[in-house]
């Protein structure tokens, strides 16, 4: 296991899947959620696999709006997710983002608690550009998050 702050790990079939993840960039997402215990971040599923014949941004990023409808009200998730995307220079550009989904169900105590440990979640799980907090469905704009976040555009 990672650890963490006291009492708060990051489990290590999370941290291997991550690397795999990180590493062969065949999967679009991971999304990770609380043991039963709140002690540990563990891996919940793995997203689809990368299809190889999408060309366009909206059919290579097509996993984003599929992963916003699987997503619970009331529950935290950490999501390595990749997104592909033109830089401000114009160069197309694979990226991973790790989103933080913190939806306003969530008791305020929580989320001050899971906030904490973002910055252990963000040093087990290296090379993600940054950490988005997310609290509603209506802020999942993946294109003002590629302009904000990552400087590019979806043209």
């Amino acid at each position: 296991m990672a650890a963490g702050n006291i009492g708060f790990s990051v489990d290590l079939e999370l941290v291997k899947s991550y690397h795999t993840f990180n590493r062969d960039k065949k999967e679009l997402y991971l999304t990770c959620k609380y043991s039963s215990d709140e002690r540990k971040l563990v891996l919940d599923q793995k997203g689809p696999l990368k299809k190889k014949t999408a060309k366009t941004y909206a059919e290579k990023n097509k996993h984003w709006e599929e992963l916003i409808s699987k997503l619970p009200e009331d529950e935290i998730r950490f999501i390595p997710i990749q997104l592909e995307f033109k830089d401000a220079k114009g160069k197309n550009q694979n990226e991973i983002l790790i989103i933080l989904w913190s939806p306003d169900g969530v008791n305020i105590m929580k989320k001050m608690e899971v906030e904490s440990h973002k910055s252990v979640v963000m040093r087990c799980l290296p090379g993600a550009r940054e950490c988005v907090e997310i609290s509603s469905r209506l802020d999942w704009n993946l294109e003002k998050i590629v302009k904000d976040k990552l400087k590019g555009s979806l043209d």
